[in-house]
C-alpha cells in the first residue's frame, strides 16, 4: 500500500516498497509570492538528508514555477550530496531520470516500485495579461504502484475532451487537483466524471501564508462539487501522511522529534 505525505503547496511525497518520489516538494512562494515557502522542519530534512529526504529515490516536477519548483534549492540540493536522488522537470534538457516516450504527450518513467506518467498538459491561466507566465512546459503525474493509480493534476488546465488521455489507466484511488479545477466549467466537467474514489483539493498555502484566502475558495469547491460516486472531496490534510498508517522511519522520526521537544521543555 502507497503512503503518501502532503505538506504545502503541490509537494506530494509517495512510499511504497520502500521506494520514494516526491513530486513538487522542493518549493518556494512562487512568482506572485503567494504561496509558502519550504517549511523549517522539512528544509532541515533535506539539508541532513533524514525523513523523507532519507528515503526519496526520485524528484519530479510538474513544471518550473517557484511554487512547484524552487530551481535555487533544487541546485543546492542536487550539489550537498555526492549520490543525490533523479530528478525529473518536465520540459527540461537535463535530467537525470531517464523517460521513455509513450505518444506526443506522455512519457513513462520508472523509480523502483512506481511507473509514473507524465501527461503534458497547458497550464491554467489567470488572468490575460499574465499569459506569458503560463505559457510553459507543463503536465500531471499518474503514479501507480501495483493496483494503485493516483491522478496529480498540479496546475494543468484539462477539458472533458481529455478524458481520452487518462481512461485507459483505469479508477484512480485518488486524485489531487486545484480548488479552480472544481470551479471553473471548463474543467469542472473533466473531473466530474473522472472515475475516482476520492478527490482532494491541494495547492494550498500554509493557513499563515495564505493572503489570497485560497482556503476558503477551497472550502467552497468542496461543498458546492459532486464527484461521479455523489461524493464531496475532502481538502487535503498539510504537514501529514493521508490516513493513520505512515512509514516505520517516519513514526520514528516522530517520536525522536517529540522526545527532543519534551527534553527542551
Amino acid at each position: 500500500m502507497t503512503r503518501i505525505l502532503h505538506f504545502a503547496n503541490s509537494s506530494l511525497f509517495f512510499y511504497a516498497d520502500r521506494t520514494g518520489i516526491l513530486i513538487d516538494g522542493l518549493f518556494g512562494a512562487g512568482p506572485y509570492q503567494c504561496f509558502s515557502p519550504l517549511p523549517a522542519p522539512i528544509r532541515r530534512q533535506m539539508l541532513k538528508r533524514q525523513g523523507i529526504f532519507g528515503h526519496v529515490d526520485a524528484l519530479l516536477f510538474t513544471h518550473a514555477h517557484g511554487d512547484h519548483c524552487d530551481r535555487d534549492a533544487l541546485h543546492f540540493f542536487r550539489h550537498l550530496h555526492e549520490q543525490p536522488p533523479a530528478v525529473f522537470l518536465f520540459g527540461e534538457s537535463d535530467n537525470t531520470l531517464h523517460a521513455d516516450r509513450v505518444d506526443s504527450r506522455i512519457q513513462r518513467l520508472e523509480v523502483g516500485a512506481f511507473t509514473i506518467y507524465a501527461v503534458a498538459a497547458p497550464h491554467q491561466c489567470i488572468g490575460k495579461k499574465n499569459k506569458a507566465l503560463f505559457a510553459l512546459p507543463n503536465c500531471s503525474f499518474i503514479v501507480c504502484q501495483g493496483t494503485e493509480r493516483f491522478f496529480v493534476a498540479a496546475d494543468s488546465r484539462w477539458r472533458e475532451e481529455d478524458l481520452r488521455l487518462v481512461q485507459p489507466f483505469g479508477r484512480f484511488n485518488a486524485v489531487f487537483c486545484n480548488a479552480y479545477h472544481l470551479i471553473w466549467d471548463e474543467s469542472k466537467r473533466f473531473f466530474e466524471k473522472l472515475d475516482a474514489e476520492r478527490i482532494y483539493i491541494y495547492h494550498l498555502p500554509l493557513q499563515e501564508d495564505d493572503i489570497y484566502a485560497y482556503h476558503s475558495l477551497a472550502k467552497h469547491a468542496a461543498q458546492n462539487f459532486r464527484m461521479r460516486n455523489q461524493r464531496h472531496p475532502a481538502i487535503m490534510p498539510q504537514m501529514e501522511w493521508l490516513g493513520e498508517e505512515k512509514p516505520l522511519w517516519a513514526e520514528n522520526l516522530q517520536k525522536a522529534n517529540q522526545q527532543k521537544e519534551e527534553g527542551e521543555t
